[in-house]
């Protein structure tokens, strides 16, 4: 069941760009390592911070997987015509989804930890700014919310959808689907690789750094715009306000 796209409301409307806080067009985010892949045995749509930058580590180093394109967070559409323009047949497509709570708080503190030039407001900002990227018509996917980077990125298309939250389960389980471990590597190899990637990558704080639930970073005016803006991602994926997550500096 697709998700139903935003409403429109006629009462929002975009953000005034004499705000501080409004965010500019940058094409780096558009294409930075870690959105999507394209090979000859599969298409992986990459929705932003779910894992991708961790299979950019090691999948295209993986004997007798043939890397066709690695070109940031692209539609499933622009995947497929990589495909047709490489004279192969269009694979299986696979993409993962994450708590949309859990979602914005790991979006606001990469801001914080990685880029703070990108985006000079506060959480709030982030959040309000998420009403108005609806009516762009090249949304920031990395600051527009999760069903909005999900309907930009045409991930309706994939055949296999993980979760975040269990992602090393998943991308074993789905690798298998598409029969890239048979032919490449053992699933234990594939797990140990996974969990070792994640371990290096991760984004938690230093030892020491005080760290919160996401559900901390959250008025309860937030959590329900929240709510009612992801509507079709969290009753689709059985997600809730309540299910635990990581915990954030």
């Amino acid at each position: 069941m697709p998700i139903v796209p935003w409403y429109a409301r006629q009462d929002i409307t975009k953000p005034d760009p004499s705000w501080p806080w409004c965010m500019r067009p940058n094409q780096f985010m558009l294409n930075h390592v870690g959105g999507g892949m394209v090979t000859d045995k599969f298409i992986y749509i990459g929705m932003p911070h779910t894992g991708g930058g961790a299979l950019h580590v090691w999948l295209p180093k993986v004997k007798g997987l043939r890397v066709i394109n690695v070109e940031g967070h692209k539609p499933y559409s622009y995947s497929v015509a990589k495909c047709k323009d490489a004279g192969i047949g269009v694979p299986l497509a696979f993409t993962f989804v994450r708590n949309p709570w859990e979602w914005n708080v790991s979006i606001w503190c990469w801001i914080c930890h990685v880029n703070r030039r990108w985006f000079g407001g506060t959480f709030a900002d982030l959040l309000e700014l998420q009403r108005y990227t609806r009516h762009w018509s090249m949304p920031d996917i990395n600051t527009a919310g999760v069903t909005a980077a999900w309907e930009y990125l045409e991930c309706d298309e994939a055949t296999h959808v993980g979760r975040i939250e269990d992602y090393d389960n998943e991308m074993v389980y789905i690798l298998g689907k598409l029969n890239v471990i048979p032919a490449l590597v053992s699933e234990a190899q594939v797990r140990e690789r996974i969990q070792k990637v994640g371990r290096k990558f991760s984004t938690s704080p230093p030892d020491g750094t005080p760290v919160r639930p996401y559900q901390e970073f959250y008025t309860p005016a937030q959590r329900d715009m929240v709510a009612e803006l992801e509507v079709g991602i969290i009753e689709r994926f059985g997600y809730s306000f309540t299910d635990e997550g990581r915990e954030f500096c």
